[in-house]
């Protein structure tokens, strides 16, 4: 029930990010300001993609606030039996065959991030191969020279990713300037980021 308890709070905590397309109350300072996703209006993909989020995350709130209303229905009965009675092993047995279900989710779930994992470190591997090549190599070079001309040698200008935003915006979010006027992706990252590895149960 603990472990529940604290998925309620990290629900509770998560649930304002679908909240709605505009962003109410005080803003901090790495909140957007006016709609929040412009992005949303100009890319009818991103809002469906983020749609389709918000329902997945209903649709688990509701899953497991009915999974604790049963267990906790199951737990009282348990309590009230009469030690070692009928009773008692039936409702045990009932919070077992929930427990079950939701141990089979979790293994599916960790099977799924292999699998993930897997994908993105052939993909690497793959990129990595071509990027050996000798004249991949040598394409690299004569665009990153030109990078440095044009840069003036700033070397923290030329390497930087894509995840940078311009003055006053946010960083991490792939897109440079902000939101004002669109999006714009900066230059291309060309180093080899490694994969993240799969979350651990607590």
């Amino acid at each position: 029930m603990k472990k529940m308890l604290v998925l309620a709070t990290m629900v509770a905590f998560a649930a304002p990010v679908f909240a709605g397309d505009k962003q109410d109350g005080p803003k901090g300072p790495g909140m957007f300001k006016g709609p929040r996703p412009e992005m949303m209006q100009k890319d009818p993909a991103f809002k469906e993609k983020m749609d389709e989020m918000k329902a997945q995350h209903e649709a688990k709130k509701a899953e497991m606030k009915a999974t604790e209303e049963k267990l906790d229905k199951l737990v009282k009965q348990y309590k009230k039996a009469k030690e070692g009675s009928k009773k008692q092993k039936e409702a045990r047995e009932e919070i077992g065959k929930i427990l079950d279900g939701i141990r089979d989710k979790q293994i599916a779930l960790r099977a799924e991030q292999i699998q993930e994992f897997e994908k993105r470190l052939a993909d690497m591997k793959a990129r990595l191969d071509e990027e050996q090549k000798p004249e991949a190599k040598a394409e690299w070079v004569s665009k990153m020279t030109d990078r440095v001309i044009e840069e003036n040698g700033d070397l923290k200008k030329v390497f930087k990713g894509p995840g940078h935003m311009g003055k006053g915006g946010p960083k991490g979010h792939g897109f440079k300037g902000g939101f004002k006027g669109g999006p714009k992706h900066g230059p291309v990252d060309h180093t080899l980021p490694m994969p993240p590895a799969p979350l651990e149960e607590k």
